[in-house]
């Protein structure tokens, strides 16, 4: 593994949305999640927790189909120029080719009902970021 400074990390971040098909080993998820876990929340209080999937059958048929009634969703209400962007594009492929993609980790929050409200996630935003 290449040294990097935090800083490096994070000027160079980037989110994309290219699929690649090769396996990730179980150390990488472990030190993906370990991270995680150790960020911040409000209250200390970590209501979070990370589900990986690897299995292909529930990546295409539960978390793509998803991926993608959201993104169509998303896409009917923007206008034609957003929605042709490669960003959206590579959107769409990524819904498309989800059974590909080796792992997925998807980040879910604990919180009662009547916690919720649309600030809510923002006590497992700092732990994405360290995924991320």
């Amino acid at each position: 593994m290449t040294d990097l400074s935090l800083f490096d990390v994070i000027h160079n971040q980037r989110a994309t949305r290219r699929l690649y098909d090769r396996p990730v080993p179980d150390e990488f998820v472990q030190t993906v999640l370990e991270a995680a876990v150790r960020a911040p929340s409000g209250g200390n209080r970590q209501p979070w927790s990370f589900l990986v999937v690897r299995e292909r059958t529930a990546k295409h048929h539960q978390l793509g189909v998803w991926y993608l009634q959201a993104w169509q969703h998303i896409v009917a209400n923007i206008n034609d120029t957003e929605a042709n962007s490669e960003s959206y594009r590579s959107g769409e492929r990524m819904g498309r080719q989800m059974e590909h993609v080796p792992v997925v980790f998807l980040a879910c929050i604990a919180l009662a009902p009547q916690r919720m409200s649309w600030v809510s996630g923002s006590s497992i935003y700092p732990a994405i970021q360290n995924l991320m």
